[in-house]
């Protein structure tokens, strides 16, 4: 067991210091490296050029998830690697008195949950964050690989929903205590957002520059203002009854285009598309007894089915 375990903590060291040995060579190379370079100068590559190709590209997608942007020149046999320099270091900034002050109060007022900002302050001229946050935004191990899959424009494939997706990622958003990637995805070829924790299992990013975002696309209208609509899934369309207390607002935040009957009583019938019955049913209980879902049956369910465990009845 214990010979067990030396072979394994040998084999862990080894491949930190190929990998720290590889990114160097990449990242202060003056031109581009073939493979054969990398594999005479690196230590730890297989003898073979195909067994070592594969393991270059496991490296590469390691050092890839780390944030380190390794580019491709050319294809095949004439592929050639490197790290774009500019990428990875942050420029001086420079900046003067008031601009470190009101760096340091965002960086005190706003964290990612569990994050200590003073060592990246410290590092771009700031004193170091004091005092309580007053925002703590959600925070995710994947947010830094998928930022930068979002600056490169890097195509993802992830598992969302048990649906294999291929995304081109426009930006991140934080909405209500949750993180979204937003985007074009291939897989349904429109439009959709994508609730970070709930991506299955790991995040694979193609080669950078794989689309260009429409000159268009405002990353602050992404996602839907309701949350029935936060969901990337096919939508469905529910029948809601507002009464007279409720109706002017309802209209006012579905539109007048959802509305499907007026009556006499001053209520109203209006059609929306349910992506998330959840975020329908957190929706709708802001109307209190004054709204109700009349069909599909399906959505109907969810409603009662949640109303009914409230109150502690055989669902």
């Amino acid at each position: 067991m214990r010979r067990d375990v030396s072979r394994l903590v040998g084999m862990a060291v080894e491949k930190v210091e190929r990998l720290a040995n590889l990114m160097a060579l990449l990242l202060n190379t003056s031109e581009p490296v073939r493979l054969s370079s990398i594999v005479s100068e690196v230590p730890g590559y297989p003898p073979g050029t195909e067994v070592a190709r594969v393991q270059f590209e496991r490296d590469k997608r390691d050092l890839r998830s780390e944030g380190f942007d390794v580019r491709t020149v050319g294809t095949g046999a004439d592929a050639r690697y490197f790290i774009d320099a500019a990428s990875h270091y942050l420029p001086e900034l420079d900046l003067d008195e008031a601009e470190s002050v009101a760096l340091n109060l965002a960086a005190s007022a706003v964290r990612l949950e569990g994050d200590d900002p003073d060592d990246a302050l410290l590092k771009v001229g700031a004193t170091g964050a004091d005092g309580p946050a007053i925002v703590a935004l959600p925070a995710d191990p994947r947010l830094p690989e998928l930022y930068e899959a979002v600056r490169a424009r890097r195509l993802l494939h992830f598992a969302y929903d048990g649906v294999d997706r291929r995304l081109e990622p426009y930006g991140l958003l934080c909405r209500d205590a949750f993180w979204y990637l937003v985007g074009h995805d291939r897989t349904r070829g429109a439009a959709r957002s994508f609730r970070i924790d709930r991506i299955t299992g790991e995040v694979d990013q193609g080669e950078p520059d794989a689309f260009t975002v429409p000159p268009s696309y405002d990353l602050q209208r992404a996602l839907p203002v309701q949350p029935y609509a936060l969901a990337p899934g096919e939508a469905t369309e529910a029948l809601i009854e507002a009464d007279l207390v409720v109706a002017p607002r309802v209209v006012r935040e579905v539109g007048e285009e959802a509305v499907r009957e007026r009556r006499a009583d001053g209520s109203v019938v209006v059609a929306i598309p349910v992506l998330n019955p959840e975020g329908l049913r957190s929706w709708l209980f802001g109307f209190l007894d004054h709204a109700r879902v009349l069909e599909p049956p399906e959505v109907v369910t969810v409603v009662t089915g949640w109303l009914a465990a409230m109150a502690g009845d055989e669902a």
